[in-house]
């Protein structure tokens, strides 16, 4: 009986050997593509602003979000928007790098290998690779967008893919078409979009499948099912990449909303509003408006926390800020400035402190948290000035309780 080198030819040639072959390939394909993924860098960490910009020709205070188009409810700093392009500016021109300079080691090991024969397959392939290291060079610099990069790197990657096809043809090897079929794999996770990498992957693919049917020495279908299959590892390796991306934006996101965040009331904390007070001092001025900055303090907290325990009064501080939600204008930002004082930040005429403090009283009676309890009431103190001639600091200074008596 004839034998192969391992398994006879009668088991080489069964259907099941061959679904099994097919299913160990496109594993290898998988894993290759992951192992390149690993020296695809990851985007550095950013802190996305967490406030939309309070710009009165864009979304006004008495709009609700029903009114507002869809478009301008999207926060342009929302990470899970912003990370994609980022992690593509950084990717894309190191994985051009890294191709191109692995275009030309192979170019040189296969004119070495074929007896220092050049021909101009090989050198328009060498000089390709070149052009991929110029453009990688260029982008570094970051003089395109985001978007424009990823369509450069879908359109090389298919012309790459494509001259590997042509040159398999020309030298009838289907070790070359082996090479189209691995950066059909990489292209895809590399891209970071879903537009590009099927625009690129299924031009790819074509070129695999003409190529097969023209190599005389290979299999037209299992070269057709071995295109297929990287480019669907591909598309496994992208959206596993979109997720790891999206992953890191829900926990820096998390993170920063710890950060400025108060868990109990859902509140700005001090340092998470301070750190947006620049947005809207500078839009007021743009607006040419005033700010104004309201500071409200629960009265005898200290006596609650004693009488009735710190449970109620934790319970009491969280209806203080739905209070203070319901009562104060849309938009405005509201922070817990202290253990129990409250700051808001807002753009306009500051409301009245005595009408507001009655509102908010009212809004905690009504809310029943006290019921059975001493009543729960709040003390307002305000303060404001034109956006141009004041500092966050000073208003702050000026509203505090003893400054308005």
């Amino acid at each position: 009986m004839t034998t192969g080198v391992v398994l006879p030819e009668a088991t080489l040639g069964q259907p099941w050997f061959t679904a099994f072959a097919l299913a160990v390939a496109f594993n290898t394909i998988i894993y290759l593509g992951l192992t390149f993924s690993k020296l695809i860098p990851w985007p550095a960490q950013v802190h996305p602003n967490r406030i939309r910009a309070i710009l009165p020709d864009t979304i006004m205070k008495a709009q609700t979000m029903q009114e507002t188009r869809r478009r301008a409810r999207k926060n342009p700093d929302d990470p899970f928007l912003g990370l994609r392009p980022d992690s593509a500016r950084f990717s894309i021109p190191r994985s051009m790098a890294f191709v191109g300079g692995v275009v030309i080691i192979l170019v040189i090991i296969n004119i070495i290998v074929a007896g220092a024969v050049i021909d101009a397959p090989r050198v328009a392939t060498l000089a390709f690779g070149l052009l991929m290291l110029v453009i990688a060079l260029a982008l570094y610099r970051q003089l395109v967008s985001p978007v424009v990069m990823i369509w450069i790197w879908a359109v090389m990657s298919a012309i790459l893919s494509i001259a590997l096809c042509w040159f398999a043809v020309r030298i009838d090897s289907p070790v070359v078409l082996t090479y189209a079929v691995i950066v059909v794999t990489i292209a895809a996770p590399i891209a970071l979009s879903w537009p590009a990498a099927i625009a690129s992957g299924l031009i790819q693919f074509a070129a695999i499948c003409v190529a097969g049917h023209l190599i005389e020495s290979i299999d037209t279908v299992l070269w057709a099912v071995a295109g297929f299959a990287g480019l669907v590892a591909g598309i496994v390796l992208l959206q596993v990449r979109l997720n790891n991306v999206d992953n890191i934006g829900f926990t820096q996101m998390q993170a920063h909303r710890l950060a400025t965040t108060d868990p109990l009331t859902g509140c700005f904390t001090r340092g998470g509003i301070v750190d947006v007070t620049g947005t809207v001092m500078a839009t007021a001025q743009r607006a040419g408006g005033s700010v104004y900055v309201v500071i409200a303090d629960v009265n005898d907290m200290r006596r609650t926390n004693a009488d009735y325990g710190f449970a109620y009064g934790d319970s009491v501080l969280q209806a203080a800020a739905r209070a203070l939600r319901a009562c104060l204008p849309e938009g405005d930002l509201i922070a817990r400035w202290d253990g129990d004082a409250f700051l808001a930040l807002g753009i306009g005429q500051r409301p009245d402190p005595t009408t507001l403090a009655a509102r908010i009283d009212e809004a905690l009676a009504a809310g029943g948290v006290a019921l059975g309890k001493a009543p729960v009431t709040m003390r307002v103190s305000a303060a404001d000035a034109p956006a141009t001639e004041v500092t966050f600091e000073r208003l702050v200074e000026a509203a505090r309780p003893e400054s308005a008596a």
